[in-house]
């Protein structure tokens, strides 16, 4: 009986060296080969050897290399890798070869997905923190002033207070600033705007902001030239090593769509 089994394995080890194999010392070999191989096959076995041969032939070469040698229109360098990836191979390897491919692709694209869904909800977690913290620096319009007339013109500063009420000193801010008349927004004047502190603003500390509003004529025939017609928000706060304390902008509505649609793909 022992010899019975022993002469079955040495059987189907012959068999497996006798396997075709691919031949990519020439083009003419390559087609031929290819041909010979797949023919050895089962006929269950052959559409997934043809796919097969592609998944493996691209494993070797990377999409920069690929696009370089297209760009260069270098077509010998593509063959050359396809060759070197798929030369000696039997049709059976070449379909395990294939499926290990495709299971490692498979776990590096969960791993992947799962990277930037943690990315994005530490973004988010992040910018509802901000949300809330950032409003007790309150920004407000403070005073408006005028700088010395020339020519019967003169700048126009609004000046904004913030406190921080941080433990860590505050280098700059960010904010939305938008301009109001009768309790109702002016059209086009939402804009954003970033301002460096002098010295950083120390914890507890109270500060002051200009922004320039250009001159005087430009608002000549306007009786709502008040701090309080203008309404501003605070965005984001920088450290003093220029990085953001807290940052409403890290995670917008796209950032939402792309979340939910990475969590549908990996199933949770």
């Amino acid at each position: 009986m022992k010899k019975m089994i022993i002469s079955a394995l040495a059987v189907l080890l012959l068999a497996g060296c006798n396997d075709p194999k691919i031949d990519a010392t020439t083009e003419d070999t390559l087609k031929s080969s290819l041909q010979e191989v797949r023919n050895s096959l089962d006929e269950a076995d052959q559409p997934r050897f043809d796919k097969a041969v592609e998944v493996v032939a691209l494993s070797n070469i990377s999409i920069p290399e690929l696009l370089q040698a297209k760009e260069k229109e270098n077509d010998a360098f593509i063959q050359n890798k396809f060759k070197e990836t798929l030369n000696g191979k039997s049709g059976k390897e070449v379909i395990s070869l294939a499926d290990e491919i495709t299971r490692k692709q498979a776990d590096e694209k969960r791993q992947a997905v799962a990277r930037e869904i943690a990315t994005l909800e530490a973004n988010k977690a992040h910018r509802d923190l901000a949300t809330e913290k950032l409003q007790a620096f309150e920004l407000k319009s403070s005073r408006i002033e005028y700088g010395k007339e020339v020519n019967g013109d003169a700048p126009v500063t609004l000046i904004m207070t913030i406190t921080n009420p941080e433990k860590t000193p505050v280098y700059g801010v960010s904010w939305v600033i938008e301009r109001f008349i009768d309790g109702k927004p002016y059209p086009d004047t939402a804009r954003t705007f970033s301002y460096v502190f002098p010295q950083p603003l120390a914890a507890g500390e109270r500060g002051e902001i200009t922004l320039s509003l250009g001159n005087k004529t430009a608002w000549a025939n306007d009786g709502h030239l008040t701090p309080e017609a203008f309404s501003v928000w605070l965005y984001r706060v920088d450290g003093a090593d220029k990085k953001p304390i807290y940052n409403m902008v890290a995670f917008n509505d796209n950032d939402e769509a792309r979340l939910q649609q990475l969590k549908q793909q990996a199933g949770k």
